[in-house]
């Protein structure tokens, strides 16, 4: 019995050393952008996000959660589109901080809305601070006439026409982030593999400066000042690789006026079973709202 618990363990062991030599993980740099071009060939979306934010103003502190979901079917035929996006704000925070300069608005109820569209309509429901509404309407014009603009767009022929300081910055960022993936570890997460990247702040914030100026001189504004104290983000992608979650942790600090501000934000993004397909939510009751104009309901 014993030679042969010997003999099964040799075996196991020769074949997991042949396992793990056909399973070879690729680095950070292959592994991302083959995950980005496959993701973005998917037809269909299921994403689930939330942003928590930590503001602070004159040492004044406030939180805003915000959670939602976002679902897009048919995105290659904008005849049978389907789209469905909802989102939460809690605003409690603001009570005590308006609460200090006489503010009297309710935060007590989270704003919340839907939107969603199918068929040429536009669905909108909210409910903020105590008004609610509900509203639909035709927008199959606006939607052919957008369709005719993307079959006319030759995007080769947009970044052409885009100034040398924007396009600059635009490769700027893109070597930026291969150089992070060359830098980057892939880890391990159950099935999952997840790359941190690490972002060196002194980069970001000349970037930042760059397109400050940019939008500053083309805007005739004295925008204020602003610097990233600290910024990373997570890719985690799953084993058919696809992008299955995205999270962000940025630190900003400005200066508008002579005020301080202070802003930690967290964002993170989940797509749900990539590449099967999406039942995209609708708003219960939607076909009952009051129709309004189009351009009432998109401003």
């Amino acid at each position: 019995m014993k030679k042969l618990t010997a003999l099964l363990l040799s075996a196991l062991m020769v074949v997991s050393m042949f396992t793990l030599v056909g399973c070879k993980q690729k680095p950070a740099d292959e592994l991302i952008p083959d995950a980005i071009e496959k993701t973005s060939e998917l037809d269909a979306f299921d994403i689930d996000y939330k942003i928590a934010v930590d503001a602070s103003v004159m040492g004044m502190g406030m939180d805003i959660p915000v959670s939602g979901k976002i679902q897009v079917a048919s995105i290659d035929d904008i005849d049978d589109l389907e789209l469905y996006a909802s989102f939460e704000v809690d605003l409690s925070d603001m009570a005590s901080l308006l609460g200090a300069y006489g503010g009297g608005e309710d935060f007590s109820d989270p704003i919340e809305g839907e939107i969603a569209y199918s068929d040429g309509w536009l669905y909108v429901k909210y409910n903020a601070m105590g008004e609610e509404g509900e509203a639909k309407s035709d927008v199959s014009d606006y939607i052919d006439d957008f369709a005719d603009e993307l079959k006319g767009m030759d995007m080769d022929d947009v970044m052409d026409q885009m100034p040398t300081e924007a396009t600059a910055m635009i490769d700027a960022f893109k070597d930026m982030f291969e150089d992070l993936l060359e830098d980057a570890d892939v880890e391990r997460d159950g099935g999952n593999r997840v790359v941190e990247l690490k972002i060196d702040t002194d980069d970001i914030n000349d970037m930042i400066g760059g397109v400050m100026s940019i939008i500053g001189y083309a805007a005739d504004l004295d925008l204020p000042g602003l610097s990233v104290e600290n910024l990373k983000s997570t890719i985690t992608v799953n084993r058919k690789e696809y992008i299955v979650g995205f999270d962000t942790e940025i630190e900003v600090s400005a200066d508008i006026s002579g005020i301080a501000f202070d802003v930690e934000a967290k964002l993170g993004f989940t797509l749900n079973d990539p590449g099967s397909k999406v039942k995209v939510k609708t708003i219960k009751g939607a076909k009952n709202f009051e129709e309004v104009d189009a351009e009432d309901l998109l401003g």
